[in-house]
């Protein structure tokens, strides 16, 4: 999130990551695996979905660093879910990219290397709020550091707070209905 891409670099990354998808399918096609393929081509169309749901809460800054987050190399996988009617989040912008990034290079150096570590920021788009909650599940080698990560959210109202070795779950509260 420091430097924007370049247009030949975004590029670049979207087509390797469409080829990758299709020798998947391909892959599992010819080994006459078509359930498989199916299953392959909804999960596509479901995280096209969501990056289309992301894009369209008008946060391009924090957009762009959950849509291109796996392109780089970390200690863990990124996915990311919009549940409910979009909406301009335009005015929390600001806010939340800040927190994001602070959590995510926090997680980062608390993740286990090598194990198998999963993330879904997941924002929850409903009548009693908007909700962003960072969920973990996998390895941390400790929890204090990203246990002070909780308060880092520059005013947003923490709903849910939950750590151990095994998982992480942070719900906030980002704008009210």
């Amino acid at each position: 999130m420091d430097k924007p891409l370049k247009p030949v670099e975004l590029l670049r990354h979207v087509r390797h990551d469409w080829l990758n998808q299709i020798q998947l399918i391909k892959a599992n096609l010819s080994l006459n695996r078509i359930e498989r393929a199916k299953e392959i081509i909804e999960d596509i169309t479901a995280r096209s979905r969501n990056e289309s749901k992301l894009t369209n809460l008008h946060m391009p800054r924090v957009a762009e660093l959950l849509l291109t987050f796996n392109w780089y190399e970390h200690s863990y996988r990124l996915q990311t879910e919009v549940i409910g009617r979009e909406q301009d989040l335009s005015d929390y912008e600001d806010d939340l990219a800040a927190f994001l990034s602070e959590w995510l290079e926090r997680l980062d150096d608390c993740a286990e290397l090598g194990a198998e570590n999963d993330v879904l920021v997941s924002f929850q788009l409903g009548d009693d709020g908007v909700f962003a909650t960072m969920d973990f599940s996998g390895s941390l080698k400790e929890t204090k550091t990203l246990g002070q990560a909780v308060r880092l959210h520059k005013g947003f109202q923490v709903m849910e707070d939950y750590i151990s070795k095994e998982a992480f779950v942070l719900t906030l509260k980002i704008a009210p209905r």
